[in-house]
């Protein structure tokens, strides 16, 4: 007789019934949903499309799907995304994008710290754990969302030695406001312009 068991990962986690947890952790039933690390690869018709190695450029997304504004490159790594659900916002309309979690970002080792390129920014890490709120515009659209920062020994350890330099503790990071931070400006409709304009001057006749 065979006895078949799994490996409970979580204690706890939210929006599951007490005694369930044992049966989250993947989506890969051959792996029995244990968390994994999984490379993959995208093809068609034997021809490589693009795959999940944050190091390869063009795994990079195009610009109509890169929602979470990757980037991959040779200095680039897989970063946590936060628990917030990544928006594109326009004008028009809204997209909020599903299946998040993580992403690749450039990044750099520079002054005891571990800084995250997103987009055309780039944040400073300050303590492990710490969200950095992403709202930028790129091409008519405000993306938001959130990367977690690693602890600054885990990228820039081994850099950070080879020219005699460390990672200086954890601190308390610098306000919001104090980060990059993109607004969307939407301008009212012609129409809507000229009744507002001619409901102003209709009501100063009506004063006067």
């Amino acid at each position: 007789m065979v006895n078949v068991f799994s490996l409970q990962h979580f204690d706890i986690l939210p929006n599951v019934p007490p005694g369930d947890e044992a049966h989250y952790g993947g989506s890969v039933s051959l792996a029995d949903y244990c968390p994994y690390l999984q490379e993959f690869t995208w093809k068609h018709k034997s021809v490589l499309i693009r795959g999940s190695r944050c190091s390869y450029e063009e795994n990079t997304p195009k610009n109509d799907v890169n929602f979470a504004l990757e980037n991959y490159g040779p200095h680039s790594k897989c970063f946590d995304h936060s628990e917030r659900v990544w928006e594109q916002k326009s004008c028009r309309q809204i997209r909020e994008w599903q299946h998040w979690g993580s992403g690749c970002y450039k990044y750099k080792c520079e002054s005891g710290r571990l800084h995250i390129v997103v987009g055309n920014y780039t944040y400073t890490c300050y303590y492990a754990g710490q969200v950095l709120q992403v709202r930028i515009m790129q091409r008519g659209w405000l993306h938001r969302g959130g990367v977690v920062c690693p602890p600054c020994r885990e990228l820039c350890a081994e850099e950070f030695a080879s020219r005699g330099e460390y990672c200086k503790g954890g601190e308390e990071a610098p306000p919001p406001n104090l980060y990059p931070s993109d607004m969307l400006a939407c301008k009212a409709p012609a129409l809507a312009s000229a009744i507002l304009l001619t409901a102003a001057i209709l009501l100063i006749g009506a004063i006067f």
